[in-house]
């Protein structure tokens, strides 16, 4: 079972919600957790964020488009840089929505240097252009829709990445239950990150799900010297570092789409209250310490060794990282936004995404499960609290000011 797929029928077959939270703590080998090997190709001159989907995944026929971004396509902007057409063909995109297209045609007439235009016009659509590697259903029901959305230079999705890429059209989304609308692709967003999360809430980015029929991604820099708790299965996370910021970022899209279309009744068809509970569930065991009263290590809910050339590809201490105080109300985060190792857990700027979204996304619970609802409420306010307490520090030019990461101990860094 550890080499399969991650598809709605496994999934639901190997996990429950309660059960998630619960494991023992041990050190153990995950044959094909890799490292991130995220090198984001960028084309200034011509604003590419990203340089990505291998298209030709999709489309046999299509260049890759790592390959396409590397020439100068015609035609040139007739501004004074004389930037080059950056887009794909249309035959080679991997999502096209008409009010994307549509804002693309009207920004023309609004932005009048040419160069600046089309350096919106590369960029604005990247991420349906390059990086919507499959959308359809779950296998165990039809009308689950699912979208993965990878990261763009590898096939694989990061919670954070794709949940960021989706926000470039929040403004044009609206309510839409069409199965080929832009809101399809927020819903199916939604609930792969969904699965993603009720199966592996301390892994970071995912492999392809199994309705999809694309290949699992080798990550070269993991494998068997890999050291991680708990164990998942291998051919369904591309990487498993945690990192709180990636569980905020599942809440943060959650919010994003409830605020521009009110669709309250989507949340509740399928596993995002699951999903919630177990995020809750694993959030609120990373409040603990590294060290009991005692001296004694308490048992850590997630591990994470990597044999490394750089300290910021693994956790010191065994795995558990450096020591963290309890009682903060904060919650320990391994790894940044960047996917390198926090120095100091208690992560002040992933604290605050995560109170911030977990009490907007109270609000979509509350007609699913009020006491689920409160207590996102309660812990949104305990974070905060613990972020006021814990958080901030004094620095001799410009006074108070909120540290970077702290470890309820009193050390510190800023950035």
């Amino acid at each position: 079972a550890l080499d399969q797929p991650l598809s709605g029928s496994f999934y639901n077959d190997a996990l429950s919600a309660e059960g998630q939270a619960s494991r023992r703590p041990a050190v153990v080998t995950a044959t094909s957790l890799e490292k991130h090997l995220s090198i984001v190709i960028m084309a200034l001159l011509y604003g590419l964020a990203f340089a990505g989907l291998a298209a030709a995944n999709l489309r046999p026929n299509c260049p890759h488009f790592t390959d396409y971004a590397a020439t100068l396509h015609e035609p040139f902007s007739e501004g004074v840089h004389k930037l080059a057409y950056q887009r794909p063909p249309p035959e080679c995109r991997t999502a096209s929505y008409p009010e994307v297209e549509k804002t693309i045609t009207e920004m023309k007439a609004l932005v009048k240097d040419p160069d600046l235009y089309r350096l919106f016009e590369n960029t604005f659509p990247n991420t349906l252009d390059t990086t919507v590697a499959w959308t359809g259903a779950a296998e165990d029901n039809a009308d689950e829709e699912l979208s993965f959305i990878i990261t763009g230079d590898i096939n694989a999705e990061w919670l954070r990445d794709s949940s960021n890429q989706l926000q470039s059209y929040r403004s044009l989304l609206t309510r839409n239950s069409s199965a080929g609308s832009l809101a399809a692709l927020y819903r199916g967003a939604i609930n792969l990150q969904a699965r993603y999360v009720r199966f592996a809430p301390h892994c970071n980015a995912f492999q392809p799900p199994a309705e999809s029929e694309i290949a699992p991604t080798d990550n070269e820099a993991g494998g068997a010297s890999d050291h991680i708790y708990p164990q998942y299965p291998t051919y369904s996370f591309f990487e498993c570092k945690y990192e709180l910021d990636s569980l905020a970022a599942f809440l943060q899209l959650s919010h994003d789409y409830h605020a521009a279309t009110a669709d309250k009744d989507f949340f509740a068809r399928f596993n995002w209250s699951k999903a919630v509970a177990v995020l809750l569930n694993t959030t609120d065991a990373l409040r603990t310490g590294t060290y009991a009263a005692d001296g004694t290590l308490n048992p850590s809910p997630a591990l994470f060794e990597r044999r490394a050339v750089s300290a910021s590809e693994t956790l010191s201490n065994s795995g558990n990282g450096a020591p963290t105080q309890a009682g903060t109300g904060m919650v320990r985060s391994f790894f940044r936004p960047s996917d390198d190792s926090c120095i100091y857990q208690l992560f002040v700027p992933a604290n605050m995404m995560f109170a911030r979204y977990l009490n907007s996304c109270a609000e979509i619970m509350d007609g699913i499960d009020a006491g689920l609802a409160e207590r996102m409420r309660e812990s949104a306010k305990v974070v905060r609290e613990g972020i006021e307490a814990h958080g901030k520090t004094t620095h001799p030019k410009f006074g108070e000011i909120y540290s970077y990461e702290v470890d309820g101990f009193g050390s510190h860094n800023i950035m």
